[in-house]
């Protein structure tokens, strides 16, 4: 009776020490995979910082900061004639030639020579997070992917010079210098577009931040509409 039961105590120690082993082991292969899972990471991590170098968040950070960006000027000057007149009421028309007696007596000429600037550029501020990405490209090309805001025309600054000016008998028009200064304003930004200063300007804001870019090691950049 005696050895039996001493028989039966080696036998449960056995047992544990089997089951306390076998979970030793299991929790060990979990931590050589889970290691070896977060090795990867870090070497997977660690590639794409070494392609692409900083990422793409500090960049457009960095972009940001430049803000309003212009990078187009274009300069004009013009002569203008402006006229302004008083129109008659509608009891003119019922009389014969007051309509032209009116509006001698109240016309106000001035000769004006205007000069401005229009500037273009864009609004950097408004890059997020979204517009800007690395990719491969099929060839195995390393490149920062920029998808620029769109070009921005600010309004022009006019300068007006009057050359001459003459009043009417019955009415001062003291807007007449004004007036002409918001005319050569709309003929010089109709020119400035004509001339193409928007698509001059995202030309030279993409040559600005590429030279940027670069300063900063970051990869070749390709500008997406």
């Amino acid at each position: 009776m005696i050895t039996a039961r001493s028989a039966r105590k080696p036998a449960g120690r056995r047992g544990l020490t089997t089951t306390s082993v076998l979970l030793s082991c299991a929790v060990g292969v979990l931590l050589v995979l889970v290691g070896a899972l977060s090795v990867a990471l870090l070497m997977r991590r660690g590639g794409a910082t070494e392609t692409y170098g900083p990422d793409t968040g500090p960049v457009v950070l960095q972009i940001q900061k430049l803000g309003d960006l212009h990078t187009a000027s274009f300069t004009m000057s013009d002569v203008l004639h402006e006229e302004t007149a008083q129109e008659p009421g509608p009891w003119a028309a019922a009389v014969p030639g007051v309509s032209e007696i009116y509006g001698w007596t109240t016309r106000n000429r001035a000769v004006v020579v205007a000069q401005g600037t229009v500037e273009a550029g864009i609004d950097l501020a408004r890059l997020s997070a979204s517009d800007v990405r690395p990719v491969t490209t099929p060839s195995g090309a390393h490149l920062l992917q920029i998808r620029l805001p769109p070009v921005v025309l600010y309004p022009p600054t006019v300068k007006c010079k009057v050359e001459d000016s003459r009043t009417g008998v019955l009415w001062r028009d003291e807007n007449i210098i004004p007036k002409a200064q918001a005319h050569a304003g709309k003929l010089f930004t109709e020119s400035a577009e004509r001339s193409g200063i928007r698509e001059r300007a995202r030309v030279n804001a993409e040559e600005a931040l590429r030279k940027l870019l670069a300063s900063m090691g970051c990869p070749d950049v390709q500008y997406i509409p």
